[in-house]
């Protein structure tokens, strides 16, 4: 009880420290956003420093040409950016008689329509208006603005340019600050892990600067490339202001699912604002389309390693609470700010929750979905599962891998009251179901290990529950898949199921788990007992890994040639079984498999 209660604090306290960081991050987002810009220059930048160091070149020469190119190069592009930009704004009004001959021939008669429509809409709101201005008699007050000074006109006109510019000198000046104290910064932030945790926060910040680096690396590599491709199509095509295009293009890329599509769309609608006829905006089109299958089924599994770390969901949910915290800026960062997010959170034990939440790691393995899926009584998807991994194991595998730790699950659920008898029931009757349709068309021995093993009927016991029983009819399925005849009976039936082909019968006591352990060795012991030269295997299938030897051991005690823990072994072990064993059987040579 206490444990829960500690447990609930925590999370409250989780909770209550997230809302807190939230709302430092909405509150002052002036000095984060700057900060958080810097951080990932720095990622993006740092192997690039080091990779100059290595070549001989000091810490701060360095730093400070890879720097100067970067910001060069950002400034250069901005320029000419923005004269593309102003050109546009400038000829836009030249290209309306285009856009009106496109809307004419599109719609005809219909836009004829919805222009008359549209000049008897404005003729009834100008005179609704007239009669309302009539009616009302209201003193007019007309207010005279004084004439701006000088020192308005320079804040008007500069005063917009100031919050930018402080912003990328801010940027600039962190990213030179943290390029050429990376080690300090790596140290201490180390030491606030405490040195008792110091190998984990040595895994974490390497993991983090070596995950986070390539990954923005191979963003900022895709989205150029894709940013100059574009704008080389446009410029071949004849788009004017092909490099504003291009750049878009590249920019808006960092911005998940749509950013690529707007770009498109306004390339798309230039194209038909400036070119007379429909044969250019189709070439746009077709290029845009050829560009976003090249880069997103060829490129960028090739670079990324087919994963990014984030699941699509997760990108989409980041994408809108960071636009929703930072705006514009936070939709941009909103990818590796989230990945950072999710790398971290694989290190630090109070925040595995985002890893869980946003990583595209898969949460539960086969075993525990085909489970899952047992509980909800979804016979469909169990059956999806269990035939993905027959395509990729052999079916033996399968079993010994998931049916039947979801035997031994199952039954452990219903010892404990975990699982009513109602879906019990339900439950072991679609797993019988699965266990009978299994095939495994991989198998290509059973011929052979029916001729080496003539006349041998192997007889599978149950040691006490449904699970047992069902785990022997597993058994018996891999035998059969093998050709050795099997057959499935009670204690109290061997003597009859046999009958006088004793000499050439195994009985396999079938058990699941440890509960089972004492109900099997009476049965043994009975079994030996009645016949002593009988060879008796015992299969304590998917035995845990806290079970003893003495356990296992007491098995042979009782009377078990051998001991084994899953089908692969008892499979191996009746197919290996000397004829000699058959008729005169030593139980001293028992061993545990």
């Amino acid at each position: 009880m206490q444990a829960d209660t500690s447990a609930s604090s925590f999370s409250v306290k989780t909770l209550a420290t997230i809302i807190l960081i939230v709302a430092l991050l909405y509150w002052a987002k002036e000095v984060f956003i700057p900060f958080a810009l810097a951080v990932l220059f720095s990622f993006v930048l740092g192997p690039i420093v080091t990779r100059l160091r290595r070549w001989g070149l000091g810490r701060i020469l360095a730093v400070s040409t890879v720097t100067a190119l970067t910001f060069a190069f950002l400034f250069s592009l901005g320029w000419v950016v923005t004269h593309q930009l102003l050109h546009l704004a400038r000829e836009f009004p030249t290209y309306k008689r285009n856009i009106q001959a496109k809307v004419q021939s599109v719609y005809g008669p219909l836009a004829t329509k919805l222009d008359k429509t549209s000049v008897a809409i404005q003729d009834l709101q100008g005179q609704f208006f007239a009669a309302q201005r009539k009616g009302a008699e209201v003193e007019r007050v007309e207010v005279v603005q004084p004439a701006p000074t000088l020192p308005q006109l320079v804040h008007r006109a500069v005063g917009p340019l100031f919050r930018p510019l402080g912003t990328g000198v801010m940027v600039t000046v962190l990213v030179i600050c943290m390029l050429l104290n990376r080690e300090d910064l790596r140290n201490r932030l180390i030491r606030l892990f405490g040195r008792h945790r110091l190998p984990a926060a040595t895994q974490a910040l390497d993991d983090v600067s070596r995950g986070v680096s390539r990954f923005l690396l191979m963003q900022c590599v895709i989205n150029g490339g894709y940013g100059v491709s574009f704008g080389l199509g446009l410029f071949l095509i004849g788009l004017p202001n092909s490099v504003l295009w291009g750049v878009a293009a590249a920019a808006l890329r960092f911005i998940p699912f749509i950013g690529s599509w707007i770009a498109g769309l306004l390339a798309i609608v230039c194209a038909l604002a400036v070119f007379s006829g429909w044969s250019q905006t189709l070439f746009v089109a077709t290029l845009f389309i050829l560009l976003e299958i090249v880069s997103n089924y060829l490129v960028e599994p090739w670079l990324y390693g087919t994963r990014t770390g984030l699941s699509p969901l997760a990108v989409l949910l980041a994408a809108t609470f960071w636009a929703w915290l930072w705006g514009p800026v936070g939709l941009l960062l909103s990818t590796p700010l989230t990945v950072c997010v999710v790398v971290i959170s694989k290190h630090i034990p109070q925040l595995a929750f985002f890893s869980v939440l946003l990583g595209d790691e898969p949460v539960m393995g086969p075993r525990s979905r085909f489970y899952q899926r047992l509980l909800a009584l979804d016979r469909e998807e169990a059956s999806e599962l269990v035939e993905q991994q027959l395509a990729e194991k052999p079916l033996i595998e399968v079993c010994d891998t998931t049916l039947v730790p979801v035997l031994r699950l199952a039954s452990a659920d219903r010892r404990r009251g975990a699982l009513d008898s109602q879906r019990a029931a339900v439950l072991f009757a679609n797993l019988r179901d699965q266990i009978s349709g299994l095939r495994d068309p991989r198998n290509k021995v059973a011929v052979g290990a029916r001729e080496a093993t003539p006349g041998r009927v192997v007889y599978c016991v149950p040691a006490q529950d449904e699970a047992d029983e069902l785990g022997a009819l597993l058994f018996l399925k891999m035998l059969e898949s093998h050709g050795i005849p099997s057959r499935q009976t009670t204690i109290n039936d061997v003597p009859e199921a046999m009958g006088h082909t004793a000499s050439q019968a195994i009985v396999c006591v079938s058990a699941i788990s440890l509960p089972a352990l004492e109900n099997a060795r009476r049965l043994i012991k009975s079994l030996r007992a009645c016949y002593p030269d009988l060879p008796i295997l015992a299969g304590l299938w998917d035995a845990a890994p806290q079970t003893r030897e003495t356990d296992l051991a007491e098995l042979l005690a009782a009377g078990a040639t051998q001991v084994v823990t899953s089908l692969q072994d008892g499979l191996d072990v009746v197919s290996e079984w000397p004829e000699e064993t058959l008729l005169r059987p030593r139980i001293a040579e028992a061993r545990i498999s």
